[in-house]
């Protein structure tokens, strides 16, 4: 008896925890919300506090769900099914996990590290548990300097000896290529619609968002002018360092960013903020995050 006492105390207890951890993400993010979009102001402890509790809401709830046997899923269809059709759905979502896992299992990307890959008779292999295979496109995670300690920075440990000469000669194709990483400047970025007609005599198709460079005495008046309504980056920064959002920026983060332009207006441009929708694409996108890993394809 006292031992289920135990239990019921803890099931109420983990019952509440979740309901404080619900409450709580609800109200800040709430709060967020509207102090961004009504009062022009912004808390920077409420994303960081609701990221937490999320994250505390999921261990917790993963426990009552275990406690339950249950698991987090839609249950609208299977509210409203019965019989035959249920069980057509369930053989239905079983060859579909199936089917995808065959295919992520046979025909997956090998992820590997510099140490992972060597060269040997012109071209690129990658060393596994049975032998070394033969690698024709890789897709490259590292900046340029450390590629290849032979051509560019000799104390890079993340890169492979020889490469780029092998890519020079077309023995591997690397992506994203060696030098593009000029196209990705900030600084670039307000030149392309330039750039595009330059080189194709047309006008570019998608319009650029609206960017004002800062080293232009008009253009800089005008930042100066609208700064909450713009969003400023370092043309060196990168990660979000050194931004700052008008629309969400507080009035003190404001003053503090005016004289930032000023005193080094070719160091920053600034752009209309946009908001972002999520559109489906074929086929899928990969990405790795990390500084020292590759996606590596082996040959047919």
């Amino acid at each position: 008896d006292a031992r289920r006492g135990l239990e019921d105390v803890l099931d109420q207890a983990v019952g509440f925890v979740c309901l404080v951890l619900l409450l709580a993400i609800i109200v800040t993010v709430c709060a967020g919300v509207v102090a961004r979009y009504v009062f022009n102001a912004s808390f920077t402890w409420t994303e960081e506090f609701g990221s937490l509790a999320f994250v505390w809401l999921t261990f917790v709830g993963v426990a009552a769900g275990h406690r339950d046997e249950q698991h987090v899923a839609l249950s609208l269809f299977d509210a409203n099914v019965t019989g035959h059709a249920r069980v057509v759905r369930k053989v239905i979502v079983d060859l579909v996990v199936s089917y995808t896992t065959f295919w992520l299992l046979y025909g997956g990307v090998e992820l590997v590290q510099g140490s992972d890959l060597f060269i040997q008779d012109s071209a690129l292999y990658m060393r596994t548990t049975k032998g070394k295979e033969r690698v024709d496109v890789l897709y490259r995670r590292v900046d340029d300097a450390y590629l290849d300690p032979l051509s560019f920075d000799p104390r890079s440990m993340l890169g492979v000896p020889g490469l780029f000469d092998l890519y020079r000669a077309g023995g591997v194709t690397i992506v994203n290529a060696p030098g593009t990483g000029i196209a990705d400047d900030k600084a670039v970025y307000a030149y392309v619609p330039d750039i595009i007609e330059f080189y194709t005599g047309e006008k570019p198709i998608l319009n650029n968002v609206p960017t004002y460079r800062c080293s232009l005495a008009s253009e800089r008046a005008y930042v100066l002018e609208h700064l909450g309504e713009l969003v400023v980056k370092e043309v060196h920064g990168s990660g979000g360092y050194g931004m700052l959002i008008g629309p969400a920026a507080t009035r003190r983060e404001l003053a503090e960013f005016r004289g930032r332009p000023i005193t080094s207006p070719s160091r920053h441009w600034h752009s209309r903020p946009v908001l972002l929708q999520r559109l489906r694409a074929l086929p899928p996108a990969m990405s790795i995050c990390g500084p020292s890993c590759c996606w590596a394809t082996k040959s047919a």
